[in-house]
């Protein structure tokens, strides 16, 4: 919801996700954020990479 650094990417392509499940963790003003899947689906593609930095609204990852 933030710009922040991507610290920890929980999930990977192939992975099948559940809505809720914690994606990865963003960190922003010395708080950590997880990023949760929207929808149950399959990780299409990461879009990021750890240590990325990230604005807000930016594409993180892809579920089909």
């Amino acid at each position: 919801p933030m710009p922040g650094k991507v610290i920890d990417i929980l999930a990977k392509e192939g992975d099948l996700v559940n809505k809720g499940d914690v994606l990865m963790v963003t960190e922003s003003m010395k708080m950590e954020y997880a990023v949760s899947a929207r929808t149950t689906g399959t990780i299409a593609e990461v879009l990021v990479k750890t240590h990325d930095l990230v604005e807000s609204g930016d594409l993180l990852m892809r579920l089909r």
